[in-house]
């Protein structure tokens, strides 16, 4: 049976985390991996690389540890990326376009990890199912009630640190278009669709020596 390490900065996050006899919590971070030598069969990091201080720093302790042949694996988003007419442009342009600062371009990341491993990534979409269980910020492109709900928003890192005068005209736009028709007449289409364009990717590569 696999045994999976996760690594995480936060104790908070760390004691929120799900708990499996196979998986076990870690204090560290992505600059400085507490792990010596190459230990990994595989590296998974989702959603993460925009919290990272130093990225080249920490795409080269990935592969430090990461064992001959191993795979890493990223899930990044660009939000420059979302496909035109995202209705979540139409309603959350402004705290999306303040993001660009924290979320580089795909072609930057995916130069960097080839520049610092040698090795081909590959990029891949990733379409966002409409049941998809995670609750990052597109995930409720089909599901735009969602946005109205503070749990929903607290576990978005672009909702949740946006300042309340900001964020409040937003969702009180929202709200009136749901309940007036206005967002299904011009978006109801999607209701009918199984996956969205996000402007999410997945990058992967194998460490070959």
């Amino acid at each position: 049976m696999s045994e999976i390490s996760a690594v995480e900065p936060s104790e908070v996050m760390r004691e929120q985390g799900k708990q499996h006899e196979n998986l076990h919590w870690i204090a560290g971070k992505a600059e400085e991996l507490p792990f010596a030598g190459s230990v990994a069969d595989g590296i998974i990091s989702t959603l993460a690389i925009h919290h990272f201080v130093d990225l080249e720093r920490s795409f080269t302790e990935m592969l430090r540890i990461l064992k001959d042949n191993g795979r890493l694996v990223l899930l990044i988003a660009d939000p420059r990326l979302c496909k035109d007419g995202c209705w979540l442009v139409d309603y959350f342009e402004s705290i999306i376009k303040q993001s660009y600062s924290s979320y580089k371009p795909i072609e930057e990341v995916v130069q960097l990890l080839a520049n610092v491993s040698g090795q081909h990534v590959e990029v891949k979409p990733f379409l966002i199912p409409y049941d998809i269980a995670d609750g990052f910020f597109a995930s409720g492109w089909r599901k735009p009630h969602e946005y109205l709900n503070p749990t929903f928003r607290a576990g978005n890192s672009p909702l949740a640190k946006v300042p309340e005068e900001v964020l409040q005209p937003i969702l009180q736009r929202l709200e009136n278009d749901l309940n007036n028709g206005e967002w299904e007449r011009k978006y109801g289409h999607l209701l009918n669709e199984n996956d969205y364009e996000g402007g999410y990717r997945l990058l992967m590569l194998s460490k070959i020596v």
